[in-house]
C-alpha cells in the first residue's frame, strides 16, 4: 500500500503543476461558461503567455468582429492589408473584421498577450456601428466610435496602458462570478470601446501636430542652408531646450537635427540635379555644401551615386 505522505506530497506536486501551466492560459470562448451572456457580442476574450514558438501559430485571416490586442509583455510584429506594424509592451492593437491581419512570419512570438474580439450587430464601412441592445453607449457616440475607427490608418496605438488596464478589469469580472459581473463587463466593454476612440483620436491629433512640426522645420533649415546656424540656435526659434529639440526631431523624423538637415540638403540637390540649367558647383552652393566634393560625398553616402552619375541616369 502506498505511503500517506507519498501520495499527500505527489498531489501537491500535480496540482502545483497545473497551476503553473494554468497560469500561462486563460482563454475563454463562445459557449464556454464564463462568456455564456455574453456570447452575442463577445466572441472571443484571451489572456496568454506565449513561452515558446510554434510554426503557422498566426496566419493571416479575418476576425468576426473588431478585435483589439494588447501588449503586456514582448515585442510583435504585425501585417494589416500589406502593411506591418511594430509593437511593443504597453502597445494596442486594433483592426475591424473587413481587415486582413497576422504575423509576417505566421508566429507569435514570446510574450504575454491580452485580446479579445467584440461583434457589433452592425458595422461596416459602409453601415455605421450599432453595437446592439447590451451597449449603453448613445446611437451618435457609437456612429463617431465606428467613423474613427473606419478612417483610422494606424491600428497600433503606442502607450495606451489604460487599454490594458480595463482588458485586466474584464478578465477579473469573467472569472470571479461575483455579484454584478455580468453588468460590469458590460460596463467595462462600452469604457475600453471610448478609450480605443480617444487613443486613436489622440493618435491622429498628434500626426497633425507631427506634420505641422515637420513642415515648419523644413522651411527652416532649407532657408538657413547658407548661414552658419547650430542645433542650438534652431532650437532657440522653435521655443525649445535643445535636449527638448533633439528628442523631437529625432521622434518625428528617424534623424538628429544635423543629420536631419543633411537629409534635407541631398534631396534638395536632387531636385535641382533633375533640372538641366545648374551645374554641380552651383548646386553645391544652393545646398549649403561648402564645396562640389563635399556635396559628391554627402550624395553618394545618402544615395549610393555621384551627382554626376545620377544626371546621367535622369538623362541630363
Amino acid at each position: 500500500m502506498l505511503n500517506s505522505k507519498f501520495i499527500f506530497f505527489y498531489l501537491l506536486t500535480l496540482l502545483d503543476s497545473i497551476q503553473k501551466q494554468m497560469s500561462n492560459f486563460i482563454f475563454f470562448k463562445v459557449g464556454a461558461i464564463e462568456l455564456a451572456p455574453h456570447s452575442n457580442y463577445l466572441v472571443e476574450f484571451a489572456q496568454q503567455k506565449f513561452t515558446n514558438i510554434k510554426p503557422d501559430s498566426l496566419g493571416f485571416h479575418y476576425n468576426d468582429g473588431i478585435e483589439i490586442c494588447f501588449v503586456t509583455q514582448g515585442k510583435y510584429r504585425w501585417r494589416v492589408e500589406g502593411r506591418d506594424f511594430s509593437l511593443l509592451p504597453g502597445d494596442a492593437f486594433v483592426t475591424m473584421p473587413w481587415q486582413q491581419h497576422g504575423s509576417p512570419d505566421k508566429v507569435l512570438d514570446l510574450g504575454i498577450l491580452s485580446w479579445l474580439i467584440l461583434k457589433p450587430a452592425v458595422f461596416s464601412p459602409e453601415k455605421s456601428l450599432f453595437l446592439g441592445s447590451w451597449s449603453g453607449i448613445e446611437k451618435k457616440l457609437q456612429q463617431n466610435i465606428g467613423q474613427l475607427f473606419c478612417t483610422n490608418k494606424h491600428p497600433v496605438l503606442h502607450h495606451a496602458t489604460e487599454i490594458g488596464s480595463i482588458m485586466r478589469k474584464i478578465n477579473v469580472e469573467l472569472t470571479c462570478g461575483s455579484l454584478g459581473s455580468e453588468t460590469k463587463v458590460k460596463l467595462l466593454l462600452d469604457e475600453l470601446l471610448i478609450e480605443t476612440a480617444r487613443a486613436i483620436q489622440r493618435q491622429f491629433i498628434k500626426q497633425e501636430t507631427d506634420l505641422a512640426f515637420t513642415k515648419k522645420l523644413d522651411n527652416y533649415l532649407e532657408e538657413s542652408f547658407n548661414l552658419k546656424t547650430t542645433v542650438s540656435d534652431w532650437s532657440m526659434h522653435f521655443a525649445m531646450s535643445p535636449t527638448s529639440f533633439n528628442t523631437k526631431v529625432l521622434q518625428v523624423t528617424g534623424f538628429s537635427p544635423a543629420r536631419y538637415k543633411l537629409h534635407l540638403q541631398v534631396r534638395k540637390a536632387k531636385e535641382l540635379l533633375g533640372q538641366s540649367v545648374f551645374n554641380i558647383t552651383e548646386i553645391a552652393y544652393q545646398c549649403g555644401f561648402s564645396s562640389s566634393q563635399h556635396l559628391s560625398t554627402a550624395f553618394k553616402q545618402h544615395t549610393g551615386k555621384t551627382p554626376s552619375a545620377y544626371k546621367k541616369i535622369k538623362g541630363i
